[in-house]
């Protein structure tokens, strides 16, 4: 979580060939810093942190997409160097968001969404259903797919998939 409050950390490395230690503080120094607000560092500290920050918060914080932000500056007790808008994971931004137990229910939609689909895996429709819902659950371990219109894509899909999947009569 410290990570998250600072920006930047010097990169530590060992060296047996430095001689001395002055030596090697000298080439500590002189390493360059790491700039963890760029690229997937940044991302990965985002994941952790926010893991860290769900159980810190079990609840969640104030339902918003906002949380990871609002979790993050409480922990600091300052504004954080770097800023990341989400923790880059859905389901960590849930947990902010809406709490471990929110996380549960989603988790179980969309075990039962799994249920019906599978029931019915000789429908095309069903077989779709179940191969979106393992492609997004997976998929939203990596990626923050559970917010904005993402999330009104994914449940007008599922509920289509769904219909279409328990339906009597072909179209």
């Amino acid at each position: 979580l410290e990570l998250a409050c600072n920006s930047g950390v010097r990169a530590l490395y060992f060296d047996s060939n430095a001689g001395d230690q002055s030596q090697l503080n000298q080439k500590l120094m002189e390493a360059e810093t790491l700039n963890l607000a760029e690229g997937d560092g940044a991302r990965i500290i985002g994941l952790v942190s926010g893991v860290k920050l769900a159980f810190e918060n079990p609840m969640g914080i104030n339902q918003s997409r906002q949380a990871y932000q609002t979790a993050l500056i409480n922990h600091c007790g300052f504004m954080p160097k770097s800023m990341l808008s989400h923790a880059h994971s859905g389901w960590v931004n849930v947990a902010l968001s809406i709490g471990i137990p929110g996380v549960c229910f989603l988790l179980a939609l969309h075990l039962s969404l799994l249920r019906v689909g599978l029931k019915h895996i000789s429908n095309p429709y069903a077989f779709t259903l179940v191969i979106w819902i393992l492609i997004w659950v997976i998929r939203t371990l990596f990626d923050a797919t559970l917010q904005d219109q993402i999330l009104e894509i994914q449940a007008f899909m599922l509920a289509l998939l769904l219909g279409l999947s328990v339906q009597k009569y072909a179209l």
